[in-house]
């Protein structure tokens, strides 16, 4: 039953650190047009004028919104996918290099996020509020003072460019079922210690941990220095759990599930003794010449 319980509580709780990352994924954004954009500044109030410029070698066109003196939004229908992306980070390290000429090298929510068609930046200083946004083949930007940042992102939102949610709202509870993966999974290493008679309080100091892990699993405590090892940690990680499960089961699903889903399989075997080696003949033949028994 304890199992049962445990293995669910895993689930549930590997769900919900995968789930917002599915979500992000999912972000999709229509391009709009040039003149959808002009309109939507117009209603809000805002003049507009149109510029021509070539900023790269694909001669994209830029075309130019003046919100006022000081503050400006822009817009760009670029030639392909390619030029969009180019443009998007040409406007951020514009910015970014303006603010740190300026002495401003501290970004107040700072909020960043992309895909492979979508991308958004916007951040905050002491002289301005700063939104880039690459949809497709478009780009806008949007520069102005903190004092109509709250408009700002309302022409962001009626453009349809606004990612729809806030990603720091999910930093709390990924954070909260991070909290939970790691206090779960100590309580899975305790009874793992305490089953193979090694001091349970061992399992909450580190790297003493990691020493006992891998002597449980592979026999040398000292091999936890492979984790230490770029690139090969990663393999290292697989093998020790799939080791460590081969000392409880004899399941292959297991013993390969292990490092992929270690909330949801560690319970399997936490709560169970490991299983007896049997030694080979020649073992005992061994053992018993150097015991001098004939």
């Amino acid at each position: 039953m304890k199992k049962k319980i445990c293995v669910c509580l895993g689930i549930i709780i590997t769900l919900l650190f995968i789930l917002p990352f599915c979500f992000i994924g999912s972000v999709k954004k229509t391009p709009i047009t040039p003149e959808k954009f002009t309109s939507i500044l117009n209603s809000n109030g805002i003049e507009t004028r149109d510029e021509s410029a070539y900023l790269d070698e694909n001669s994209k066109q830029v075309i130019l919104r003046a919100i006022n003196a000081n503050n400006i939004a822009s817009f760009a229908k670029c030639h392909n996918l390619k030029s969009a992306r180019w443009l998007f980070d040409d406007y951020s390290n514009r910015i970014y290099y303006a603010n740190k000429q300026a002495g401003n090298t501290t970004f107040n929510d700072n909020l960043e996020f992309s895909n492979n068609h979508y991308q958004y930046k916007s951040y905050s200083t002491s002289s301005g509020y700063f939104v880039v946004i690459q949809v497709e083949d478009t780009v806008a930007q949007f520069v102005v003072n903190n004092k109509v940042k709250d408009k700002a992102n309302n022409i962001i939102k009626e453009l349809g460019y606004d990612i729809g949610f806030d990603i720091n709202i999910l930093s709390a509870p990924m954070m909260i079922t991070g909290i939970l993966a790691t206090l779960l999974s100590l309580v899975y290493i305790i009874l793992i210690f305490k089953n193979n008679n090694i001091n349970p309080i061992l399992a909450l100091v580190p790297f003493v941990n990691f020493y006992f892990i891998c002597k449980i699993a592979d026999k040398n405590g000292w091999k936890m220095l492979f984790f230490l090892i770029p690139f090969f940690n990663f393999l290292y990680y697989f093998i020790l759990m799939y080791k460590l499960a081969k000392k409880y089961t004899d399941s292959k699903l297991i013993c390969f599930g292990l490092g992929f889903l270690p909330l949801v399989l560690l319970p399997v075997i936490a709560f169970d003794k490991p299983k007896i080696e049997e030694k080979p003949k020649n073992a005992y033949e061994e053992i018993l010449k150097e015991e001098g028994i004939e």
